[in-house]
């Protein structure tokens, strides 16, 4: 037995995406989207929601600057999200009794084990819902620990994101801030 596999023996699959046509979002993997305010971000993360629904899908995700009864909740509404639809969008932003929150340096794990480890699989196997799209929106409200701005710490940020999906199926849709200087917006310290 090989210690580590070598490539012959690895098959070529084809790409899996989120939604049939575009944009092209890809299963299993994490997709950044980040512009200026007022770009239309939002909407566009809202019409994909709409979409993964629509397909029976469940949404989750962690909306730390939009109050769910004033903002998210309308915005859903606005959009056209049927009962039944609503009940397949799952709100994390507050998880095991505190906010969620990502990490970017090594010293502190964030919330995406505890994500992994208690969250997702409760969805998946106790309420049958078929989690395809977590969303996070946007990244710098999500940043407890460290700074997104070094490639170091954006590489932490990311990578338990990406091992989630790529252990899961689902695609993680992350939407970030610019500032006026055309850089990533990193949490306020």
């Amino acid at each position: 037995t090989e210690l580590y596999p070598s490539m012959a023996g690895t098959d070529s699959l084809p790409t899996e995406y989120l939604l049939d046509g575009a944009p092209l979002v890809p299963r299993g993997d994490v997709s950044i989207l980040y512009g200026a305010g007022e770009a239309g971000k939002g909407r566009l993360t809202t019409w994909m929601m709409k979409q993964v629904v629509e397909a029976g899908g469940t949404v989750v995700g962690v909306w730390p600057e939009d109050h769910p009864e004033e903002q998210l909740r309308p915005r859903l509404d606005a959009a056209g999200f049927t009962p039944a639809e609503l009940g397949r969008v799952v709100n994390l932003t507050r998880i095991g009794g505190g906010r969620f929150k990502i990490s970017a340096d090594l010293t502190h794990p964030g919330s995406v084990p505890l994500m992994r480890e208690e969250i997702l699989p409760y969805l998946r196997d106790e309420k049958g819902l078929d989690v395809r799209m977590l969303v996070i929106d946007p990244i710098a409200a999500c940043i407890g620990f460290g700074t997104i701005q070094s490639n170091a710490g954006a590489r932490r940020a990311v990578e338990p994101i990406q091992d989630l999906c790529y252990d899961t199926g689902i695609s993680a849709w992350i939407v970030a801030h610019t500032t006026k200087a055309g850089v990533l917006q990193d949490r306020k310290s």
